[in-house]
């Protein structure tokens, strides 16, 4: 009976001493799993609370914990992307969790308040760039508009040349002036020549009378 009894308490004292070197264990992990949380190392520290975790899912402070900085994880691979709206969103899911470390729970407020400067800055300049290629299609459009009414001012002012046709019909009266001109000449010129031999003719005449004259 003593022997069983004995049996039952050294039983005890195991369960005991397991117990607590798991209990020291899981205190362990977790005190080394905030410290890791609150100096930026987040994936230790989701190593650690998943350890804690294993051992006792109900600890609601170790949860938050790992969800905290599962958070922070999204929120600075969101900032290197430039995706602030979505960074702001993962910040304020990690202000909603009601347990978890106070610390994080600061920069989370303090991290808010820039991302929201942030978004409100890109909102701003998207506007700004849309206003931008707004005007800048309307002066194109109006340059263009300029431009033809240009092209068909200038086309109207252009002078018209005559038909090939019209041309020649012009040339024709010059044609003529010119033959006439040649003809008329050479009509001066037969007639001078003409008289020319009738002054011959008559001085021939006289010779031959001369002639007569002297046989008599």
């Amino acid at each position: 009976m003593k022997s069983k009894i004995k049996i039952i308490a050294l039983s005890m004292v195991l369960a005991f001493s397991l117990t607590a070197c798991k209990s020291n264990g899981d205190s362990e992990n977790f005190n080394e799993g905030q410290i890791a949380l609150e100096r930026h190392d987040y994936r230790e520290a989701m190593e650690k609370f998943s350890d804690v975790l294993e051992g006792d899912d109900s600890n609601k402070v170790a949860r938050d914990m790992y969800i905290q900085a599962m958070r922070m994880i999204k929120i600075e691979d969101y900032e290197k992307n430039e995706d602030y709206e979505k960074a702001l969103k993962e910040v304020e899911k990690v202000l909603r969790l009601k347990n978890g470390s106070s610390k994080i729970r600061k920069e989370a407020e303090r991290k808010k308040s820039q991302l929201e400067t942030r978004v409100e800055n890109l909102i701003e300049e998207q506007k700004e760039r849309k206003q931008n290629a707004k005007e800048s299609a309307e002066n194109n459009k109006d340059k263009v508009e300029s431009d033809a009414l240009h092209s068909n001012s200038s086309s109207s002012h252009r002078p018209s040349h005559s038909k090939p046709d019209d041309d020649e019909d012009d040339k024709k009266p010059d044609e003529g002036t010119s033959n006439g001109g040649e003809n008329s000449e050479n009509n001066q010129s037969g007639e001078s020549t003409n008289g020319g031999n009738s002054g011959n003719n008559q001085s021939g005449g006289t010779s031959n009378g001369g002639s007569d004259n002297s046989a008599q």
